[in-house]
């Protein structure tokens, strides 16, 4: 089938792209091949989507360059998720004011609206919440514990099984401490293992995911989103196997070039001191 498109359509898509990003006529012969087999209305719109983003941020926006841009109208013309356009138009601002990877623009067109809502939950600590059981005041964890900016090592665990041990509770201190773990931005639990069966309300903790969530936090690990992690835990005699995953660097640098909101909270984050993660256990 041989799909046309309008010569009309063509000049009304160079005619915003050239108000928004002018001058950059040396761009439009290759933004018209980019859009020749996608949708000329859809890649409009992102444009001005963008230009108002600028706009309302106090942003100028520049052509970015030739290898941005040429994929990225490729695939974003064939967009039809509301939610998705914006993304697509927040990326063009990125790229347009501080660069963006062009490895995103292949991400965005691989993601799905529920794949990327899930990333953004992961982000916040939105994904499920504590349960009904969990109590805070038997965490170790220090509140201000941000799972964006530690990757958990070996001293980690072992400082904060030793702290699980000096507790009256150790099991209990344990349980409540990976809820809360699990609960912080940037982590989503796969679920944890204790192998005493003498405890039997803490044999078995698992996150139980539908076909279709499971689905998705597969495509993230596979795209680089997430990353997949595993560990074994002892708390006096009980042995413990964790699994969780944890929102990437390519993950977060991603959701701040598509998401205004991430982005503000990364620059702030930024200008604060990045703290050893054993030091997040009380």
């Amino acid at each position: 089938m041989n799909a046309t498109i309008g010569e009309n359509s063509i000049d009304k898509l160079v005619d915003v792209f050239v108000d928004v990003f002018s001058p950059a006529t040396e761009l439009v012969g290759a933004l018209g091949d980019a859009v020749r087999l996608g949708r000329v209305e859809i890649a409009t719109q992102i444009t001005r989507r963008a230009k108002e983003i600028a706009d309302t941020n106090g942003m100028n926006l520049v052509a970015p360059p030739v290898k941005f841009l040429v994929p990225f109208y490729e695939k974003a013309s064939l967009e039809s998720e509301d939610s998705l356009i914006e993304s697509w138009a927040n990326l063009l601002v990125s790229a347009s004011c501080s660069g963006a990877e062009t490895r995103y623009v292949s991400i965005m067109s691989e993601i799905s609206r529920e794949q990327a809502e899930l990333l953004v939950n992961i982000f916040w600590g939105r994904v499920s919440g504590p349960s009904n059981s969990f109590d805070s005041t038997l965490s170790v964890l220090s509140p201000d514990f941000d799972g964006l900016k530690v990757r958990l090592s070996p001293e980690f665990w072992l400082r904060l099984s030793r702290k699980c041990e000096e507790s009256d509770r150790p099991l209990d201190t344990f349980v409540n401490s990976l809820e809360d773990l699990f609960n912080r931005q940037g982590f989503i639990s796969s679920g944890y293992i204790l192998g005493n069966f003498t405890y039997e309300s803490y044999k078995r903790h698992i996150v139980y995911d539908d076909q279709s969530r499971l689905l998705n936090k597969s495509i993230l690990l596979s795209l680089g989103l997430l990353e997949r992690h595993e560990v074994n835990v002892s708390i006096g005699q009980h042995q413990s196997n964790l699994s969780w995953m944890q929102i990437s660097d390519l993950g977060v640098g991603f959701l701040s070039a598509c998401d205004v909101s991430v982005a503000k909270y990364i620059k702030k984050m930024e200008s604060e001191p990045i703290r050893s993660p054993i030091n997040l256990v009380l």
